[in-house]
């Protein structure tokens, strides 16, 4: 990769972090719980809030990295529907593997009250991360 598709992608990890952090707040507004990864992590890790926001942002920038790296040129379509698979793929992935780990919520939050309503919130944040992740990252050149 080269530098400039590393910095590209380190900017865009960080703005579509900051999106879904943003949406995961906002979106309690319409009747979807509010998600707040940072405070998930930070309770894991038994921190402060403010290094839960830092691994959060962390991951965001290195799914960004692993994005522009590997899964750009394999995804298809054009660049903002290859953010928003990878958003679905993140979702996934969260679903199976994060939250089990992170919180006691369980896989894909079947230890939550109502799990559907979860689920559609981490679709929603990881849309967010994936579509911001899509409109921002274009590649300086093929490498």
């Amino acid at each position: 990769m080269s530098r400039e598709n590393f910095m590209r992608s380190v900017l865009a990890g960080f703005i579509a972090t900051y999106v879904m952090t943003m949406t995961g707040f906002w979106q309690a507004g319409l009747g979807l719980p509010k998600i707040d990864v940072g405070a998930m992590l930070a309770a894991n890790m038994g921190h402060t809030y403010a290094w839960g926001q830092l691994a959060h942002f962390i991951n965001g920038i290195i799914l960004a990295l692993i994005y522009a790296k590997w899964l750009y040129k394999v995804l298809p379509g054009h660049r903002v529907v290859k953010g928003i698979i990878y958003g679905i793929i993140t979702t996934i992935a969260a679903g199976l593997v994060v939250v089990p780990l992170a919180s006691p919520a369980g896989v894909f939050f079947t230890r939550t009250p109502n799990p559907a309503i979860m689920i559609i919130g981490s679709l929603v944040i990881h849309l967010a991360y994936g579509f911001t992740l899509g409109v921002i990252y274009c590649p300086f050149n093929k490498d």
